[in-house]
């Protein structure tokens, strides 16, 4: 584990760097910036990251690692059976409190504004999904008429769609699930 300081220091830079993508893309955020915006000095920074992509990386992981265990928590909370329809039902919903966690960044990722932020977590979220589906499929917990492939961009596009109108029109995380 580690030490609190280096935990404190990590957060302090990713809280910035969420901070500073509701006012600039992507592209535009420089590590002088984000140090400057963070208090830090940029020795500090590469102690810990070797440039905004890699923040962007371990910020990613830390999501997707979050979105695992929820989803594990989720099928052995609600799917000890292992039923498709609930199994479906809880990768939606590991998605859905995904977003909800991370609201603040996850809006930012948009096609338009900001096309790195938004492929990046797309490819993590899709293999994610695929790979969840696989594994369900070789247990026969799942059965898709579509290719994994085909089924998992089906479900990580429209529903990264549908989240981001639900957003645009203030809609909270309960209608959204509920819907």
């Amino acid at each position: 584990m580690e030490d609190k300081r280096i935990q404190k220091t990590k957060k302090k830079l990713r809280d910035t760097f969420i901070q500073m993508l509701q006012t600039k893309s992507f592209d535009q955020i420089t590590v002088t910036e984000l140090c400057e915006a963070a208090k830090m000095s940029r020795i500090t920074f590469y102690a810990h990251y070797n440039d905004k992509y890699d923040l962007l990386e371990a910020l990613m992981q830390q999501m997707l690692e979050a979105a695992q265990a929820d989803f594990e928590n989720l099928q052995k909370e609600n799917n000890p059976k292992r039923d498709s329809q609930q199994t479906y039902n809880n990768i939606l919903d590991s998605i859905l409190n995904l977003f909800s966690s991370y609201k603040d960044l996850l809006r930012q990722a948009s096609q338009q504004r900001n096309p790195y932020l938004y492929y990046s977590f797309y490819q993590r979220i899709y293999r994610m999904v695929e790979r969840r589906i696989e594994e369900a499929r070789a247990h026969n917990q799942l059965a898709p008429q579509l290719a994994s492939r085909k089924f998992s961009s089906f479900i990580c596009t429209g529903l990264w769609a549908y989240i981001n109108e639900c957003n645009h029109e203030h809609n909270d995380l309960e209608q959204i699930r509920r819907e």
